[in-house]
């Protein structure tokens, strides 16, 4: 209850203090929302597809689940059954649509970066969003870092993503961003 409490707290001050940040997660969600409930086509709804600016396709394979309990030796053990043929988790595509499209940026920023130090005989292991790197190397990883992060966001990669939406599922009305 408390993480759930401070969850709403977060996410209101974030509206204050960054609107156009949340004004894309909410776009995010409504077309995840748009893309992912069931219709006519589709009745037990679809998962999101994306493509990451690294060219990975991305797909989140959240389904509901089948739940059973099992009683052994006074003991009671909870069993989940999750997969393709059980309907989409509507919820869980639509929470989890933002956050894992952000992090596939992150991603892609961090294996540009990888890989364009490595080039350059500069070790830098990342971690999602963070690079370690030796003292001596610190401002070489900085420039690259800087320069990869601002040519990827110099495309305008909401307008990318509504793109491959709309033809990834033509029979859905995406929303410019």
């Amino acid at each position: 209850a408390g993480a759930r409490i401070l969850s709403k707290m977060v996410a209101q001050t974030m509206r204050v203090v960054s609107p156009g940040a949340m004004a894309i997660l909410d776009w995010i969600k409504v077309c995840t929302r748009l893309i992912v409930k069931p219709s006519e086509n589709y009745p037990q709804g679809r998962t999101l597809r994306f493509t990451s600016p690294s060219g990975l396709p991305v797909r989140q394979p959240y389904f509901n689940e089948a739940r059973v309990k099992v009683h052994i030796d006074g003991h009671t053990y909870s069993l989940s059954r999750s997969d393709e043929t059980m309907p989409v988790n509507v919820t869980r595509q639509v929470n989890g649509s933002s956050p894992n499209i952000v992090h596939s940026w992150d991603a892609a920023n961090a294996a540009d970066v990888a890989v364009r130090c490595r080039a350059m005989g500069v070790e830098v292991p990342t971690i999602f969003d963070c690079f370690g790197s030796h003292a001596g190397n610190v401002a070489t990883t900085r420039r690259v870092f800087l320069e990869s992060f601002v040519a990827m966001h110099e495309r305008d990669l909401l307008g990318e993503l509504a793109n491959q939406w709309r033809n990834l599922y033509p029979d859905v009305r995406i929303p410019d961003p």
